[in-house]
């Protein structure tokens, strides 16, 4: 698993969600309530309809309208809840399916107006310019009126941990918290701190959210349920604001207080990317490392841990990069092998194909570790014969062959994958299409294919732009362009 796949830029933890599903699997229901679309699950009617009974109400979702929704939430006065996913985010459709869908949900549509919002449509890019998303899934309570953040989830959470959230985050817009929601001073409640810092994340002024989460832990007892919140989000910016020992020390302080969830897994991610921008003779970084092992191998080996099947694989991939980097082979082998039978079954039991290929990412990962390759092919080739207007399995399956020296069937998928592809995401694919290109020998394709890779990324709106991926871009073409001026000129081989 690449610690960097569900980041904008490829850059970040190895595991962004943050909370578990705490559905077993196999009675977890898929996405119901929903109109169709691709992407996300279709309505689910449940054996009671098929017996004749009303199936349970759950929440309904407003699609890519974000101005609507937020015009909406105003007249009705409620608060504003926002889904940002995309297509290829493994833990967006695992929520979709198996959270989000749940009917004990259905009463929060008293408190909030429910839109999803696909990040990759242009039709995405004003509401990211106002409300940058570094994670995926990300998932925003909005004060309508004011437009100010009130609450900020990243990755995965229960049914119940995302029931309180979004309720104690409406309360925070209906101003029947103390202090100011969002974009106010400090004030003397925690939970107003923890909806501060929020908003000062979604401006990226990182060191001002520290500040407020450090004085929401201050003012909140140990036992307060959102303090988990707030050490998560703490331990992001400290990650973001290049702060590793400080990111460290927090790990090592407050790491084992959190307990058998999915939490644990991602706080933990977070301390293995601090831990390795320490010096190497810093003691604290093998420390760091020897206790995310131990403290990863008790939570994957829990039954009682309340993960859902995609969390628990990301665990056992972090646990094979903390057991990688502790010079253990065998350990992280291992953990690869538990992940693969884990998501194996998740897949055989999952309601249609698209949640099945919430697993298609992990199952690849592991196999390509494990020296599997032809298993990762087949498994793609079915999802992609099964989802034909998906993008991902396709994308997934050009890059497996693509390690698998198997360049010619490389270049197929990518080409069946940009045909569908958009948005930030496909410029990623054109960058694979360019390396597939050139392990082929074709230079001239390979630079067309990198000049509209620059081109698309100069194209794109002020809220998808992606600084870091278009100044590589151009970097590449640069390069590649005066390599290309240099053999050319007389004498030059």
């Amino acid at each position: 698993m690449s610690r960097h796949h569900r980041l904008l830029g490829l850059v970040g933890p190895r595991f962004a969600a943050v909370l578990a599903v705490a559905v077993p699997l196999a009675l977890a229901a898929p996405m119901a309530g929903c109109k169709k679309r691709a992407g996300r699950p279709a309505a689910h009617r449940d054996d009671g309809a098929a017996r004749g009974r009303q199936p349970a109400p759950t929440l309904t979702f407003m699609e890519d309208d974000y101005q609507a929704a937020r015009d909406r939430a105003r007249r009705e006065g409620k608060a504003l809840f926002v889904d940002a996913w995309a297509h290829w985010c493994h833990t967006c459709l695992s929520m979709q399916h198996y959270v989000l869908s749940q009917p004990a949900l259905a009463p929060l549509a008293e408190r909030a107006v429910f839109v999803a919002i696909d990040t990759e449509k242009p039709g995405a890019a004003p509401f990211l310019a106002r409300f940058p998303v570094e994670a995926y899934p990300t998932f925003f309570v909005i004060d309508p009126e004011a437009e100010a953040v009130v609450g900020r989830w990243l990755g995965s959470a229960t049914v119940e941990q995302m029931k309180t959230f979004v309720e104690a985050s409406a309360a925070l817009a209906a101003g029947d918290v103390a202090g100011e929601a969002g974009d106010g001073g400090s004030s003397n409640d925690p939970a107003a701190e923890l909806a501060r810092g929020m908003g000062l994340s979604t401006r990226k002024d990182f060191a001002g959210a520290v500040a407020a989460y450090r004085h929401a832990l201050e003012l909140a007892p140990r036992a307060w349920p959102r303090r988990t919140e707030v050490l998560i989000s703490l331990i992001q910016a400290l990650f973001k604001a290049g702060d590793h020992p400080a990111c460290v020390d927090l790990a090592l302080k407050e790491g084992v207080a959190l307990g058998i969830s999915s939490l644990s897994a991602d706080f933990t991610s977070y301390a293995l990317e601090c831990a390795d921008g320490l010096p190497d003779d810093d003691a604290r970084k093998a420390q760091v490392r020897s206790e995310a092992a131990t403290r990863l191998a008790r939570l994957t080996s829990d039954p009682r841990a309340p993960l859902s099947a995609d969390d628990r694989g990301d665990a056992f991939a972090i646990l094979a990069e903390a057991r990688s980097a502790l010079g253990d082979a065998t350990g992280a082998r291992r953990a690869h092998e538990a992940r693969v039978e884990l998501l194996e079954l998740a897949a055989s039991q999952a309601p249609d194909p698209e949640a099945a290929s919430t697993y298609n990412n992990a199952l690849a990962d592991s196999y390509i570790e494990l020296g599997r390759g032809e298993q990762a092919v087949a498994m793609l080739e079915k999802s992609e014969a099964a989802l034909p207007g998906h993008y991902d399995p396709p994308a997934r399956l050009a890059r497996v062959y693509f390690k698998l020296g198997r360049h010619i069937e490389a270049r197929a998928a990518i080409d069946r994958t940009l045909a569908l592809a958009y948005g930030p995401r496909r410029l990623g694919y054109l960058k694979l299409k360019g390396e597939i290109l050139l392990a082929l020998g074709d230079k001239a394709a390979a630079m067309a294919v990198l000049r509209d890779e620059v081109a698309g990324y100069a194209a794109l709106p002020a809220g998808q732009k992606r600084p870091t991926a278009e100044a590589a871009a151009q970097k590449r073409l640069a390069d590649a362009e005066a390599a290309a001026s240099t053999k050319d000129r007389p004498g030059q081989k």
